[in-house]
């Protein structure tokens, strides 16, 4: 089955399937994430300001800010289930959206990835000892991303002193899976991590 999700072929991430997501264990202003290929180059970075209203994140493709790759904006101010929409800020295309499972979500991180009339497709969950990871942060965070029926990534912690990383490896994917929804995926577990430590 054709979905939205499908990767478009004009996305200079088309041909990369493994990144690293770094950010500073601590920050003042906000979350910053960098997203490295594995050859060790930028390919994506966000600011994540605090105290925001309304959810809404841009993924740029510098640390300048000038060249976005994708924008993330939450359909309502409040809600029992947040839903938030990823669009292409070139042409405004829809790349999918997701919905959190905000209760199930206290003992382990969960989205669903929604599809045409937002019908389920797929989620993105935490795996492994989310309940233990509640109580010991040091415990190593683990998710998978499922999309229609097979597994199409998976994010892994990374042991580090003074920073926090993450391998987001999407080759189960078969290039089936946008790589920007795939790294908006990564980023909303990894902050769901952020704002457990504050």
């Amino acid at each position: 089955m054709t979905t939205h999700l499908v990767p478009h072929t004009t996305s200079a991430l088309s041909a990369k399937q493994t990144y690293r997501i770094k950010r500073p264990f601590w920050s003042w202003l906000g979350r910053r994430f960098h997203v490295y290929d594995m050859g060790g180059a930028l390919v994506a970075y966000v600011h994540h300001p605090v105290l925001r209203l309304r959810e809404e994140i841009v993924i740029y493709s510098d640390e300048a800010q000038t060249r976005p790759l994708a924008k993330v904006k939450a359909r309502h101010f409040v809600a029992i289930h947040p839903v938030f929409d990823v669009t292409d800020p070139a042409t405004g295309a829809h790349l999918g959206s997701l919905r959190q499972r905000s209760f199930k979500s206290i003992l382990r991180d969960t989205w669903e990835i929604l599809g045409p009339g937002d019908q389920p497709e797929g989620v993105v969950e935490e795996i492994g000892f989310s309940i233990l990871r509640r109580f010991f942060p040091i415990l190593l965070g683990r998710w998978r991303i499922e999309h229609e029926g097979r597994e199409v990534g998976q994010i892994q912690q990374i042991f580090r002193f003074f920073i926090k990383e993450y391998v987001l490896d999407m080759n189960a994917g078969s290039g089936r899976f946008d790589p920007r929804f795939g790294i908006v995926c990564a980023l909303f577990a990894l902050m769901a991590e952020s704002r457990r430590e504050g």
